[in-house]
């Protein structure tokens, strides 16, 4: 058995202007579930009606959010009443859903997906969501119907394998740059391309008698089992002494140029300089403490300091040597290590001794390195030409045997990218499959509503098409162009067309079948008002929906054409006005016809009188409509251009038939009394002689004409009949109602 989700009611209490109203959608007695229509002007809580219902569901008011100098929770609470106070509670089907600043949100298992769904947007339309999707980005539209169909998993599966492949594409980007790193260390050893490697590197190999090797052979092997590399010649290859040299013997020229005796003196003068310094700046002494003379302390300082100045000089030229000589010693500590037939730790000692002025240059060892250098050089000449080509060779085999471990690995890469590549590339375009198959359901609604509401308009339904796997494009047919909505569209077609994108997009996901309409037809003129509700009334006849608007002709157009499908489906509340203390005061709205009755019950003759000649026009109107019936090329139509037309053509389809009596009779009393309804267009003196009798029979004949038009079937009062001349039928434009009224 399905679970009941349709809305029943909803109780509001201290929220947002509204002190405490109970609305309830479903007459027990009849088992019928119903729309609710409010009206009424700017600030007379209306919407605070709409604000209950996403507060409900959400926890916030999407439009009060982000803005700083609004205070989001403390703006929902009605004036004068405490945090507590506020709650809103809904029946849905046989499960309550509440929330509340004391309990927090509340709500069964079962309403589960109910929550979720409101959350991504199909419920509530106002004109800041109907112009969302037109004036969003193709990004954003796309994630409106990805919040819309859940879609939003897929997105992540989506991202999580585009990463994947962007990986793997960077692995084998840095592998080719590690094998072209290699090539290029192959190339410059030789000064070849690398398809001359193998060739030259076989000459060595076999004039030394070695094994020969192929681009096939298994290099890491060939290394292990055979030695090329002569070590010997690889470390004194490494060993350049030279600069060394140069440094250690700049090193003993520049310690010659300073005199240590004097360095030594001078160090201790400057230690008593800088002692004496202290001293007079401390003490102020008149005398000496040395001489016992008498002093000018400022004439001293200023000597001292001066003399201090020049011995720094001095010291200063020592310390800079002394770390050179330190950097020198590192040098030649690290050359030791790599010469294993040479010892030079004596010349190690010998330069720290220096430093600390414990040995005399004259003991220092000007040639040592020189004689080293000489012995190396020596050393190189013997090695031959085919020395250092089999050192090549060597170093070549090692370099290529990293070669095939990179080739293997770049091609391990290689076959993980492309899996990666089909992977992504096969989901993306599945799922940008699927997106277009759901999104032509919805082009399929949208093109039917707006081509509904604007059937004789040049500008076409949009065109809506998936651009990549995450954005859509939005483009309106205008003529033999396609262009952005934007660019040639009135305000009405903008909003329209958001209308019915929203319907569509309610009818493909709104399994719920619940809908708020917000004052969204302010740009719409009369005509093609009363054609968003025939669309509203026909195509969502099953949606509970709740509407409202400012425009009182349009609640009145909706209350008039709703007597034409089921009326017990809809309610029409008017917000007469809003207080502090009690909130929106609402009254029932009136039908045409009650109010007619009304006005004659109070003696009221120019509201009867007026009140029955727009409802007559009403009448005209369906059944012009309805029937197809050509009217005369005019800007706008009286009374009068509607009844001519109207009373020629059926005259003429009843003249051979059993009701020509009926209908001449019905038209008669028509011709009798709608001089009155004339009279009422207009405020002019003869109004005030009419006497109410003659309203009545005035209010008679439109009522008796109504009824000649409509379904005589209870169940369908006043929804128009569609005549058929040529088979002399009227079929009730109900497609529920299965009567066929015969002539």
């Amino acid at each position: 058995m399905t679970k009941d989700i349709n809305l029943k009611s909803i109780e509001i209490n201290s929220f947002r202007g509204i002190k405490n109203y109970d609305l309830n959608f479903y007459d027990p007695e009849k088992n019928k579930y119903k729309s609710m229509i409010f009206c009424g002007a700017n600030g007379t809580g209306k919407s605070s009606f709409v604000n209950a219902f996403e507060y409900l569901f959400t926890g916030k008011i999407e439009s009060l959010k982000g803005t700083s100098t609004i205070n989001h929770d403390k703006s929902i609470i009605h004036r004068d009443s405490l945090k507590d106070d506020l709650y809103v509670k809904a029946q849905i089907g046989d499960f309550e859903i509440s929330r509340s600043f004391k309990d927090g949100f509340q709500y069964p298992d079962e309403l589960k997906e109910l929550v979720d769904d409101f959350e991504n947007g199909s419920f509530i339309l106002n004109r800041k969501k109907l112009l969302l999707f037109i004036e969003s980005r193709p990004k954003q539209r796309y994630e409106t119907i990805a919040n819309l169909i859940n879609f939003n998993q897929y997105d992540d599966i989506e991202n999580s394998l585009r990463k994947c492949e962007k990986s793997f594409k960077n692995d084998l980007k840095a592998k080719e740059e590690e094998l072209s790193d290699n090539e290029m260390e192959i190339t410059e050893i030789y000064n070849c391309d690398i398809g001359e490697v193998y060739e030259k590197t076989n000459d060595i190999l076999k004039e030394n008698d070695f094994e020969l090797i192929t681009e096939d052979s298994d290099l890491k092997e060939y290394i292990k089992e055979h030695s090329i590399e002569n070590e010997n010649l690889d470390e004194l290859e490494e060993i350049d002494i030279s600069k060394i040299n140069e440094k250690y013997l700049s090193q003993l020229n520049v310690y010659e140029k300073i005199t240590l005796n004097e360095l030594k003196s001078s160090n201790t003068l400057l230690k008593l300089l800088n002692n004496s310094i202290d001293y007079i700046n401390d003490e102020s002494p008149d005398t000496c403490p040395i001489c016992k003379n008498k002093i000018e302390n400022t004439k001293v300082l200023r000597y001292i300091s001066a003399k201090r100045s020049e011995l720094e000089k001095n010291s200063n030229a020592l310390l800079n040597w002394q770390k050179e000589n330190d950097v020198l010693i590192r040098q030649i500590q690290e050359l030791n290590y790599k010469l294993k037939d040479y010892d030079l730790n004596n010349l190690i000692n010998d330069l720290k001794e220096l430093s600390n002025f414990n040995i005399n240059i004259s003991q220092m060892d000007r040639d040592i390195l020189t004689n080293i250098d000489n012995e190396i050089n020596e050393l190189k000449a013997k090695y031959t030409k085919q020395d250092y080509d089999l050192k090549n060779a060597g170093e070549v085999i090692y370099k290529l045997s990293e070669r095939q471990k990179l080739l293997k690995e770049k091609e391990k890469v290689e076959k993980q990218h492309e899996i990666a590549q089909i992977s992504y590339d096969t989901f993306k375009e599945l799922k940008k499959t699927k997106i277009e198959e759901i999104l032509e359901e919805i082009i399929t609604y949208v093109d039917k509503y707006y081509s509904f509401i604007h059937e004789d308009d040049e500008i076409h339904s949009p065109e809506i098409n998936v651009d990549k796997s995450t954005a859509l494009t939005l483009k309106l047919i205008f003529g033999d162009e396609k262009n952005d909505p934007r660019s040639y569209s009135s305000e009405g077609h903008i909003d329209s067309l958001g209308l019915c994108i929203f319907l569509a997009f309610a009818k493909v996901f709104n399994k719920y079948k619940f809908i708020i309409l917000d004052d969204i037809i302010a740009t719409v003129d009369m005509a093609h008002k009363e054609r968003v509700v025939r669309l509203l009334f026909e195509e969502f006849e099953d949606y509970t929906f709740i509407i409202t608007t400012h425009n009182k002709l349009w609640f009145e157009q909706l209350q008039n054409m709703s007597q034409m499908y089921d009326q017990d489906r809809y309610a029409f509340e008017n917000i007469i006005s809003w207080s502090e203390k009690e909130g929106p005061q609402l009254y029932p709205y009136v039908s045409q016809e009650e109010r007619i009755e009304q006005y004659i019950e109070n003696n009221d003759v120019f509201a009867a009188g007026n009140g029955i000649r727009r409802y007559f026009e009403f009448i005209l109107d369906g059944v012009v409509r309805n029937n197809g019936i050509k009217m005369p090329l005019k800007k706008h139509y009286t009374v009068n251009d509607y009844y001519s037309q109207v009373r020629s053509q059926l005259k003429s389809m009843f003249k051979k038939t059993e009701f020509k009596e009926y209908y001449n009779a019905v038209f008669d009393e028509i011709d009798k009394t709608s001089y009155m309804g004339n009279l009422m267009s207009h405020n002019n003196e003869a109004n005030y002689y009419l006497d109410i009798s003659e309203i009545i029979k005035f209010k008679e004949a439109v009522f008796n004409f109504r009824d000649s038009v409509t379904c005589h079937d209870p169940k369908h009062h006043n929804k128009f009949l569609r005549f058929n001349k040529e088979k002399k039928i009227g079929i009730c434009t109900s497609k529920k109602c299965d009567d066929i009224f015969k002539f």
